[in-house]
C-alpha cells in the first residue's frame, strides 16, 4: 500500500475515532457514506460485477426461494451507479403459477454501497443495454405504475 494512502487511511481511522459520541446520536441518520465506505470505494466501486453476482444469487435464494436458479453466470448489465444482474429462472415451483411466465430476474445493485435498490419481475430474459430497464420503467404503463408507487412510498410523497 503506497504510504500516502496508509497516512489518509490511518488519519480517516483516527478522525472518526474522535468523534464525539454525542454528535452521532442527535445527528439523524442520513443516505450519505461514511468515511470507510468512501475509503472503499477509492480506486473502483466498492462492489464490482462478481461481487454483485454473488450479492444478487444471495438476495433472490432468500426473497423467491420458490424460483430455481440456473447455475450458469447471471447476464450483467452496467448502469451507472448501479449493476443490474439477471438470473435465469430454470422453473418455479407449483406454489408459484403466478410467476410461471417470468423467465428471468433482474436485481438492480447500487456500486457504492451494495444496496439493493430493485429488483425487477417483469419478464425481462436477459439484462439489457444500458438504460434500457429505465426506459422501460418510464414507457411501459404496468412497470411505470409498479415503480413509481415504490418511488412514491420511499420519497413520502
Amino acid at each position: 500500500m503506497d504510504a500516502r494512502l496508509r497516512r489518509l487511511l490511518t488519519a480517516c481511522v483516527a478522525l472518526t475515532a474522535a468523534t464525539p459520541s454525542v454528535f452521532a446520536q442527535t445527528s439523524t441518520p442520513s443516505s450519505a457514506p461514511n468515511v470507510m465506505m468512501v475509503m472503499q470505494n477509492i480506486g473502483g466501486p466498492f462492489v464490482d460485477r462478481t461481487l454483485a453476482a454473488k450479492i444478487g444469487r444471495d438476495v433472490l435464494a432468500a426473497k423467491y426461494p420458490i424460483a430455481v436458479l440456473s447455475s450458469n453466470a447471471p447476464q450483467i448489465s452496467d448502469q451507472g451507479d448501479t449493476w443490474v444482474v439477471t438470473f435465469e429462472v430454470v422453473h418455479w415451483s407449483q406454489a408459484a403459477e403466478l410467476f410461471g411466465g417470468i423467465k428471468g430476474i433482474p436485481v438492480s445493485i447500487r456500486k457504492k454501497d451494495a444496496a439493493i435498490v430493485d429488483i425487477f419481475t417483469h419478464g425481462f430474459v436477459v439484462a439489457s443495454p444500458p438504460d434500457a430497464i429505465r426506459k422501460m420503467m418510464d414507457a411501459d404503463a404496468g412497470c411505470k405504475k409498479c415503480h413509481q408507487s415504490r418511488t412514491s412510498t420511499v420519497s413520502g410523497k
